[in-house]
């Protein structure tokens, strides 16, 4: 059995599985018939639609990247679909695990999105066919894989020289482009009453900014401002607690922007290996706590 991690999230869409690693800009355009048709990625049909997606993109003329709240777009399945069939082969069993955000992290959502991406699918992607049939997938918590890949290694197994007990309370703050996810895990359990999703995420900064400016050129007290917005926001939830025993991870791609700023409100805070993929990663090590790979 096949396992792989998708995160399709708002900016990127990032995979991982046993042997690969993958990431694609989540942007999608109607196709067009080209004269010009040397690089770009990439060219997709599903079961006789087509689209440019990622870096593509740039040939149509109504290209998109969805920003909206809920995942279940059309847009959604074309991604999830496409990181699919540059993952497998036609031959490959595989299960997959993705994400949606904890704020949507109900079982009616749940099931909306299990059926909205089941099915039997035939994708063609740069002229080469993959029949894609979608049986075995599993819905996780965005933020909570995070948590996953810090504390199982590649295979599932829980690793040893972890920076915490089964007692502590591990609070996940997940930076995204569109929303900030967080939660609460104690005892590899997810605490719903400290868990949810702010509606905004690192996109709320990067347009405070002038378009002629570079992300290394916005000033200091920009960020402190923006990490005192999501501070008093979490405060709803978190610092009514005692965080003094509480451990921090900070993942996504915000997390590399705002850990400098983040450090001074919490008393131990760990940065993801590679914040960016740390969700798909966790969602591929949950399944391959499962299965063998």
């Amino acid at each position: 059995m096949k396992c792989i991690g998708i995160d399709v999230g708002r900016d990127s869409v990032k995979v991982i599985t046993a042997r690969s690693k993958l990431e694609f800009k989540a942007r999608v355009g109607e196709w067009r018939d080209r004269k010009i048709t040397s690089g770009g990625s990439y060219e997709v049909e599903i079961d006789g639609e087509k689209y440019f997606i990622a870096d593509l993109v740039e040939e149509s003329f109504f290209g998109r990247q969805m920003l909206l709240s809920s995942k279940v777009q059309p847009e959604t399945r074309v991604l999830f679909l496409s990181a699919l069939a540059l993952s497998i082969e036609n031959s490959d069993n595989f299960t997959v695990n993705t994400g949606i955000p904890i704020q949507q992290y109900t079982p009616e959502n749940i099931s909306e999105m299990l059926t909205f991406l089941s099915g039997n699918y035939q994708v063609k992607i740069n002229g080469e066919y993959r029949q894609v049939n979608v049986q075995n997938i599993n819905i996780a918590a965005e933020g909570e894989g995070a948590y996953w890949d810090y504390v199982l290694n590649d295979v599932g197994e829980l690793v040893n020289n972890r920076n915490f007990s089964k007692k502590d309370i591990v609070r996940v703050i997940d930076i995204g482009s569109r929303t900030i996810n967080f939660c609460s895990v104690v005892g590899e359990r997810l605490l719903d009453r400290d868990s949810g999703t702010l509606p905004y995420g690192i996109l709320e900064l990067t347009n405070a900014i002038d378009d002629d400016m570079e992300i290394e050129d916005i000033k200091e007290e920009m960020f402190e401002e923006f990490t005192r917005r999501i501070i008093a926001d979490l405060s709803r939830k978190w610092l009514s607690r005692n965080l003094k025993k509480n451990i921090v991870l900070l993942t996504g791609g915000g997390a590399i922007l705002l850990q400098k700023y983040l450090r001074q409100y919490f008393p131990v805070v760990i940065v993801s290996n590679d914040p960016v993929f740390a969700n798909a990663r966790g969602f591929y090590k949950l399944c391959a706590s499962k299965h063998q790979v």
